[in-house]
């Protein structure tokens, strides 16, 4: 039986980090540091392998998921992100948890 019917997703393997700089496979979540290789590493098992920044923090994703579901102002055209400074780590987040969690829009998408 293949995943689509089953219903469930292959199991990736996730990382830890071992202390010295190196990534290792790991039964346990993301990375608890913010060391990049890692991260890198943690992304890609993930199937998100254009992320590169460490998971931006609960609160600042709490923000972020606020401005995102706040409507633009057409009058204004203001955008409701328009005042915040952004990281790559931010907009990393924004994109995937675009469209509840299906992530980036393909740039070739027509819709």
């Amino acid at each position: 039986m293949d995943e689509q019917q089953t219903g469930t997703e292959p199991e990736t393997p996730s990382i830890s980090n071992t202390g010295e700089g190196k990534a290792t496979p790991a039964s346990s979540g993301p990375p608890a540091t913010d060391d990049r290789a890692a991260w890198r590493l943690w992304w890609r098992s993930q199937r998100q392998n254009w992320r590169i920044e460490p998971e931006v923090s609960p609160e600042r994703q709490a923000l972020l998921a606020e401005r995102r579901a706040m409507a633009p102002d057409g009058r204004t055209s203001e955008d409701p992100c328009a005042g915040m400074s952004l990281t790559r780590a931010d907009v990393e987040r924004l994109l995937a948890t675009h469209e509840n969690g299906r992530g980036p829009v393909p740039w070739d998408d027509p819709s």
